[in-house]
């Protein structure tokens, strides 16, 4: 805030709002700060109901009493697609490696992602 002629900005990642108000009330600072995104995704209900969601936004924020649709929907993916003019010379996995159960998915990484791009 000291010094130059550029406007200020600051930008806070984590719990400092009441400080990044502060300079923006008292020394006229631009502030922002990231949040997760999760502000306006639609809940995902159910079986049926997931089909009218956009792509990005299914399974990503389940009701309560759905959590089971979000956790077996965390990934999608597969290691092989069978193809007529490929042979490999090795016997594919069924599913890709590293999918444990405690790793939030590429839905939630999809989001951080857009997050930090946006």
């Amino acid at each position: 805030l000291l010094g130059s002629k550029r406007a200020p900005f600051i930008l806070g990642i984590g719990a400092e709002f009441e400080v990044l108000k502060m300079l923006h009330e008292a020394a006229g600072a631009d502030v922002g700060g990231l949040g997760s995104g999760m502000s306006g995704v639609p809940e995902t209900m159910d079986e049926v109901q997931v089909n009218s969601l956009p792509w990005a936004a299914r399974f990503l924020n389940c009701v309560p009493e759905r959590k089971d649709l979000c956790n077996s929907n965390k990934y999608r993916s597969q290691c092989w697609v069978e193809r007529n003019d490929v042979i490999p010379p090795v016997k594919q996995d069924s599913l890709v490696g590293g999918q444990a159960s405690w790793h939030p998915g590429f839905r939630q990484h999809q989001l951080t992602g857009r997050v930090l791009a946006f």
